[in-house]
């Protein structure tokens, strides 16, 4: 069943990345674990990913390059399983959470009430 299969592993036609197809292409959230510079590489971590694959993410210099992200930030990005299973990056841009509207509501209050404890000192 699909409703039980992580956001990161379903692609846009509802098949799991184990659908057969030799490039399945899916979005999904990692950190960028490393980067060699010399060697124009580096990978990105992604727990979903890597249980499935067995192994981080790999990430081209121009997807790096292109996404201005470095090594420790959290990163969006297009997956592309090759025919040998091995997944890569593409479309790789910085990823920045959103807060819901209860959290934005909660930080408000506090950052007034804060601001009310200040003036009463």
């Amino acid at each position: 069943d699909i409703t039980d299969t992580p956001r990161s592993w379903v692609n846009s036609r509802g098949g799991s990345l184990r659908s057969g197809s030799s490039a399945v292409s899916l979005r999904s959230i990692g950190k960028v674990k490393s980067y060699n510079i010399l060697k124009g590489f580096g990978f990105i971590d992604c727990p979903e990913l890597k249980e499935l694959y067995g192994r981080d993410v790999f990430l081209h210099r121009i997807q790096k390059e292109l996404s201005g992200a470095e090594i420790g930030e959290m990163v969006e990005f297009e997956v592309i399983v090759d025919a040998r299973q091995v997944p890569q990056s593409k479309n790789v841009r910085k990823y920045y959470p959103r807060k819901s509207a209860t959290a934005v509501v909660i930080e408000d209050a506090w950052a007034a009430f804060e601001a009310e404890e200040q003036q009463d000192v």
